[in-house]
């Protein structure tokens, strides 16, 4: 056995003093060539390399070569019997590369003769890549060894990185602009230049430099194989260095593209003697006895980032294509890395890509069409992988994915993704926030606030003050959860303590919007006026603490003075909310316009529309028009209000066949809801112009929208009722109520129809207003309905029900606007 071992270490030692040998001969021999091809060196690349090679001819380097290139030439010369030239000029770039010698790394490997050895390394990687079967039955032996071929694509990798790591080195010096500058011309050569000096610094250099001599001059550099020419600035004799007032940039950055471009040609070599070798992929374990998977999978990294630094957005997406589309036996990790690479370029580079051609997918698969349809594709990939736990969750991903699919109107996909997360992937609390913000910008409330009450079930949580606030607004926009709405903008008051005004403003500006909400579902007078007084006094609090900065909290101030018919501090706030605004929300006009009505203000309420028609865009006047329209009602100008109307239905009529396909559904309906009550105002007027046959056209348009609507149901009673038709008008409140119990327009005419024609007794109407009067306090017609019934009724204490009733008709119609305040 020691026999063995010392006859295996005479040969190694023969091998070695062979290879030292070959690598002399090499190095002697570049430097003959460098001394005949510049005489008198003056580059620092050539200098640098000259000096590495006489230290290494001298036995004085500092570092001996790695043990690396020792082993590796060991191999190849057991597999081939000698080492060749370019084998020889591999282990001898990759030994400059390591020392950090770029220039010398670069012009040894400029010394192989890739397209000639290109053949072989394909016969060998194809003959590598059969069968084990098919290579036993092939007894023709591969022109080269698989570690010869790893060394030299590995060498044309190196290649890639000097330029890459020379072209960094050359962008570092980037103050002055040159233009118009030709480059890489051969020295010696007669050429013309026009330069144009620009200076970006904020410095003005030019008053600087006023009374010095300014010179231009080209100062030749030797990168590789080839000639350079470096324009460079001259001062009264003194050149103008990087970290002085002035850097050289322009032209170099045409030279440092240039590099790049070479680096990104350089690693595209590897990629394609690979791909042509192996079309249909690197088989399992492919090149794991030697560096060939390592090297071509940092080619495959490299290549996208090199053509993105010579500013090539497509190629850099066709690079990126080809790494995900051919089989590159890359890991796990790697694949991942590059997928999310590749999407964040997708979405922040701003160059649109063609589609990808996705032929060899199967039939019925997703193609995306765009670079943000592509990019949320890897995204879900990327997630689908963390969901199986096959890489980490990077936090990032959801970000990149949450951007492109809220700005490509997809977040509901973005909540099934997220609900398809295993439990350990990602946090509960941020699980549900997430969720709880797809779903409210979906539209899907009840099912955000069903997050946000997972999350804020703990009453000890009260520091997440933005969980608070959304599920305090979502509460508020339904009657159904309004308490829940109150608990949870108390909590947020109570958590905004020692924060900002403004934190702490929105925190009552919420409370006060539920509890003014829920003072008009209240049914005790003394509740409601509570409610209402709280609702009244959070709303000035918030808006102190914002000092009218923040438009919501001056806006439902402003409504809540209306609602409890403060007119003047109504109108204060509704002029301040319009300037605070700019003018550039409708609510704010349509607002000042009906506390004007309220006022009895009409004609300055009509010109504040007119004003803010002016100032919109015709898709968004629907509510402007139908205010002014009911302003000339107001003004009993029914003939120009018809004109309004039908100026307001045309709009509506052109703007639903140019969008057909609106996506928004609350848009939609909307949409539909202003053109239903459109018709039916239209219909209330010719029923008072005893236009019977026109009123009946609107209603039938309006039933084309709607089968089932409780107004359109009480118009035709209305319409009945003046036709003398009494049943057929009773019949058309009942089934309206059927569609909508809390119909209030419904119950009053019901009430009033029955007290005329005296078939029920009083009490039941009463009740029937009564229950009007609960769902709207501000009803004239159900408090001077009422008023008769207890006028009716006879007795003392009925005459001072009836007084009170009619007091608050009367009160309210003095102060009621054209349209509700809400």
């Amino acid at each position: 056995m020691t026999n063995e071992n010392k006859i295996k270490e005479r040969q190694r030692e023969h091998i070695r003093v062979k290879l030292e040998k070959i690598m002399q001969c090499l190095c002697s021999g570049e430097q003959r060539k460098v001394d005949e091809m510049v005489p008198s060196s003056k580059s620092v690349a050539v200098q640098d390399y000259s000096a590495s090679l006489y230290s290494s001819q001298a036995g004085e380097t500092e570092r001996k070569p790695d043990t690396g290139n020792i082993e590796e030439a060991e191999t190849s010369l057991r597999e081939s019997g000698c080492l060749n030239y370019e084998e020889a000029r591999a282990l001898l770039g990759r030994y400059e590369y390591q020392k950090g010698n770029l220039e010398a790394a670069l012009h040894v490997f400029e010394g192989i003769d890739i397209a000639a050895v290109t053949p072989k390394m394909k016969i060998t990687l194809a003959a590598r890549g059969e069968t084990r079967k098919r290579r036993m039955q092939n007894y023709a032996t591969p022109p080269m060894s698989i570690h010869a071929v790893s060394l030299l694509l590995e060498s044309i990798f190196l290649k890639a990185k000097s330029f890459q790591a020379l072209g960094r080195n050359q962008a570092v010096m980037e103050d002055v602009a040159f233009s118009n500058i030709l480059l890489d011309f051969p020295v010696g050569s007669v050429q013309c230049f026009m330069v144009v000096l620009t200076f970006v610094r904020p410095l003005d250099l030019v008053a600087a430099l006023a009374g010095h001599t300014l010179e231009f001059f080209f100062l030749p550099y030797f990168v590789g194989a080839r000639w350079y020419c470096r324009p460079t600035v001259s001062v009264d004799n003194h050149s103008l260095e990087s970290g002085e007032p002035a850097y050289v940039n322009g032209s170099l950055i045409c030279v440092t593209r240039h590099l790049f471009a070479e680096a990104a040609q350089s690693c595209s070599v590897i990629l394609d003697i690979v791909e042509s070798s192996l079309p249909e992929g690197l088989p399992e374990n492919f090149g794991a006895d030697c560096k060939l998977q390592e090297t071509l999978t940092k080619a495959v990294e490299l290549l996208p980032e090199l053509w993105k630094l010579v500013e090539s957005p497509r190629e850099s997406i066709l690079s990126y294509r080809r790494a995900l589309l051919h089989q590159w036996n890359l890991d796990t990790q790697t694949l991942a890395k590059i997928q999310k690479e590749f999407a964040i370029f997708l979405l922040y580079s701003g160059a649109e890509a063609i589609p990808p051609n996705l032929r060899s997918h199967i039939d019925r698969s997703f193609v995306p069409k765009n670079n943000t349809e592509e990019a949320i594709l890897l995204l879900i990939i990327l997630l689908r992988k963390a969901s199986l736990m096959k890489i980490e969750l990077d936090p990032s991903i959801l970000d990149h994915l949450t951007y492109a699919l809220s700005v490509s109107g997809g977040l509901q996909a973005l909540a099934n993704q997220l609900e398809e997360l295993l439990p350990e992937v990602l946090d509960w609390k941020e699980r549900y926030d997430i969720l709880a913000l797809c779903h409210h910008s979906e539209g899907n409330e009840l099912d955000a606030l069903d997050c946000w009450k997972k999350l804020l079930k703990s009453h000890s949580d009260s520091t997440d003050l933005r969980g608070l606030l959304f599920a305090s607004k979502t509460c508020g926009e339904t009657s159904k959860h309004i308490e829940d709405g109150i608990s949870f903008a108390r909590r947020a008051v109570k958590g905004s303590h020692r924060r900002c005004d403004q934190l702490a403003g929105v925190a009552h500006c919420m409370l006060g919007i539920s509890l003014s909400l829920k003072s008009g579902s209240v049914l005790s007078d003394s509740e409601r006026v509570e409610r209402q007084s709280e609702a009244l006094a959070a709303l000035e609090t918030a808006g102190r603490m914002t000092k009218l900065s923040d438009p919501i909290s001056v806006y439902h101030l402003c409504l809540q003075y209306a609602e409890q018919r403060k007119l003047d501090s109504a109108l204060h706030h509704a002029k301040c909310l319009v300037k605070l605004e700019g003018g550039s929300n409708l609510k704010g006009w349509i607002l000042l316009a009906r506390i004007l009505s309220a006022d009895k203000r009409y004609l300055d309420a009509e010109t504040i529309v007119n004003a803010a028609l002016d100032q919109t865009g015709v898709w968004n006047q629907g509510e402007l028009l139908r205010t002014k329209a009911m302003l000339q009602i107001a003004q009993g100008l029914m003939k120009e209000a018809i004109e309004t109307f039908s100026r307001l239905l045309a709009v509506l009529q052109v703007q639903s066949k140019s969008f057909p396909s609106e996506k928004k559904r609350d848009g939609r309906n909307h949409h539909m809801k202003l053109e239903m009550d459109t018709w039916h105002d239209l219909a209330s007027i010719y029923i008072s112009l005893s236009q019977w046959q026109d009123a009946e056209i609107c209603l039938s348009k309006s039933k084309a929208i709607s089968t089932y609507c409780a107004s359109r149901l009480h118009i035709s009673g209305l319409l009945h009722e003046a036709k003398g038709q009494n049943k057929e008008a009773l019949k058309s409140y009942e089934v309206a109520l059927e569609v909508d119990p809390t119909h209030v327009p419904s119950l009053v005419s019901k009430a009033t129809l029955l007290r005329k024609i005296g078939c029920l007794s009083p009490a039941i109407m009463r009740s029937i207003l009564t229950e009007a009067l609960r769902h709207d306090r501000t009803n004239i017609s159900a408090w001077y309905n009422l008023g008769l019934l207890y006028k009716d009724g006879g007795g003392s204490s009925s005459a001072a029900e009836a007084a009170e009733c009619f007091k608050a008709a009367a009160f309210l119609e003095e102060t009621a606007p054209v349209e509700s305040f809400r």
